[in-house]
């Protein structure tokens, strides 16, 4: 019987096609420590399911597809220049302090070449990446003039 199952469970994505799974594990972390004990934990976890699965009778093949480097090999004062950029950028458009954070973004492409990139949120809201996000409309201009202001930014330069 051919089955198809996805499943979404905080930062886990497995989907299984017939008799193939893929497994897809996000969770960002900010420093080599935080790195260490949770690659340990996941590590732990997973051989462990997968030791379970072969001891009911599953056969059971992984392969470490890849491990994202982050900014690594980033030139860090530029990295931080592009922030502060985007930072006058942002503050022209918007009230109120100019949050940053290290997280799983667009951004984790160039970064992984040493080019240095930020992610910018353009629009005010909540439960990003949810069944239940939603946003300002009244954030839609701020948002887009602070996106024109970026991309101006960029080719004046």
């Amino acid at each position: 019987i051919p089955l198809s199952i996805v499943l979404l469970v905080n930062g886990l994505i497995c989907s299984s096609i017939k008799k193939k799974a893929n497994v897809l594990t996000q969770k960002g972390v900010n420093s080599k420590e935080k790195w260490k004990g949770l690659k340990k934990y996941m590590e732990d976890f997973f051989y462990g399911t997968v030791k379970a699965l072969g001891l009911a009778g599953w056969d059971v093949e992984t392969e470490v597809l890849g491990i994202r480097p982050c900014n690594k090999g980033v030139d860090q004062e530029a990295l931080r220049s592009l922030e502060e950029s985007c930072r006058k950028v942002i503050s022209m458009y918007w009230d109120g302090q100019v949050k940053t954070k290290a997280s799983s973004t667009d951004a984790n492409i160039p970064l992984s070449m040493g080019i240095p990139a930020c992610t910018v949120g353009c629009v005010a809201g909540g439960g990003a990446h949810t069944r239940e996000e939603w946003i300002e409309t009244d954030s839609l201009l701020p948002g887009f003039l602070t996106a024109l202001g970026m991309v101006m930014r960029y080719i004046s330069s």
